[in-house]
């Protein structure tokens, strides 16, 4: 879980869109350990656009 946060920290800016600071935000509140395939690819599309590749 750590390692999602890490990765939801690098990105998140309060220069973001209001609708991707809130995926970002809710991602972070997830329970569990792992993200599914959608979320990791569009956290991965976030990543790569702010040169943060994983």
């Amino acid at each position: 879980m750590q390692q999602i946060s890490d990765r939801i920290n690098r990105v998140y800016s309060s220069a973001l869109e209001e609708s991707v600071q809130k995926f970002l935000e809710s991602l972070g509140k997830l329970k569990r350990a792992y993200l599914t395939g959608l979320e990791e690819k569009v956290l991965s599309l976030l990543e790569s656009e702010f040169g943060y590749e994983m």
